[in-house]
């Protein structure tokens, strides 16, 4: 979903329009509806819709920020006084209200230092520690990787794992924050663990039979959950969640334990 601010361009006249939304790709089917429905919010433009048809229109997005209204009504606005009301085919000069739109010093500051932050320069490391990129920006890298902004915001903030990789603001932050991954992924694990044994289920001893989730076909039987993760690499709680009915597949297959294989409604078990 890509937010920010939009131009409609009459390539045969030059005349524009400018628009904002939260989630752009949405906004600009909404306006050809409109069009079709000869029912459009901008008359002028409606008229010119219909004198010149679809194809003389070019839609295109010339900035994209932050998911938040009144950052993208502050950027249209700045957008709108670049190209002069009295050259648009926007009926109101001042964006998202007909009395116009006043930002506060607050938001402007949050506008301010929302794109100076996605304009700092990252890191890219995998799960060993290694670096595999470098970018000028936050909105580099996802256009590069083809991520999405917020998800390496929260690797760099809270060491989640983006695209099997880590974000890093630079080189000193590469050890502490492989070391909270890993730590976050411990926790992690120790809370499945408990939630599970808690319900007297999940037994690492038990034997474990994995299913194709397609074809329900099964493919191994594994001595244990622990077994199994050693084999295939995924994770046993993950498998064991599985296999007792509380998760639908781990790793791409269904797993059960042998000894309740008629438990939970999977067909063509052996």
């Amino acid at each position: 979903m890509t937010s920010g601010v939009y131009k409609i361009t009459n390539t045969v006249t030059g005349k524009c329009y400018i628009g904002s939304s939260i989630n752009i790709k949405r906004r600009w089917q909404r306006h050809k509806e409109n069009f079709g429905k000869n029912k459009h919010h901008s008359k002028h433009m409606q008229n010119s819709w219909n004198k010149y048809g679809r194809d003389a229109f070019v839609f295109e997005v010339v900035y994209e920020c932050a998911p938040i209204k009144d950052i993208v009504l502050f950027y249209e606005q700045l957008w709108i006084d670049f190209y002069g009301f009295e050259n648009l085919y926007n009926q109101l000069p001042n964006a998202g209200s007909a009395l116009g739109m006043h930002h506060s010093d607050k938001t402007k500051e949050k506008c301010r230092i929302s794109q100076t932050y996605k304009m700092i320069p990252i890191i890219q490391i995998n799960m060993s520690g290694e670096i595999i990129g470098r970018y000028e920006s936050i909105s580099e890298a996802a256009r590069i990787i083809g991520a999405k902004c917020n998800s390496i915001r929260k690797s760099i903030h809270k060491y989640y794992k983006c695209y099997n990789s880590i974000f890093v603001k630079n080189i000193d932050d590469i050890k502490n924050a492989i070391s909270m991954h890993s730590e976050i992924i411990k926790q992690h694990r120790e809370v499945m663990g408990k939630n599970i044994k808690k319900n007297n289920k999940w037994q690492k001893g038990k034997q474990v039979a994995q299913f194709d989730k397609k074809t329900l076909k099964q493919i191994n039987v594994f001595s244990s959950t622990l077994d199994a993760e050693r084999l295939t690499k995924i994770n046993h709680c993950c498998i064991g969640c599985c296999a007792i009915g509380r998760q639908k597949t781990a790793g791409g297959y269904i797993w059960r334990y042998v000894d309740d294989k008629d438990k939970y409604g999977v067909e063509n078990i052996c």
